[in-house]
């Protein structure tokens, strides 16, 4: 498997526990779902800035709390 595939594999994993705790309306921050993945936050906000830009999900960050959490469901892309 090239490294590429690998590295997408990972993702693709990420976004759909993403998903999940989004869907499930679960406030969770950067660094517990990088702790899950043995990655870095930043790795975290990027996939949250994917899902935000490429798949029009409506996800809000609470500063206060630091936890990101879903605004809206997202609008299916046809």
């Amino acid at each position: 498997m090239s490294r590429q595939t690998h590295g997408t594999h990972h993702q693709l994993e990420r976004l759909r526990c993403l998903a999940i705790l989004l869907r499930r309306k679960t406030p969770f921050t950067a660094w517990e779902v990088a702790q899950r993945f043995g990655t870095v936050a930043r790795t975290i906000k990027r996939d949250i800035e994917f899902m935000r830009d490429c798949a029009n999900w409506e996800i809000d960050y609470d500063p206060y709390d630091r936890v990101y959490k879903l605004r809206a469901a997202p609008t299916p892309v046809l």
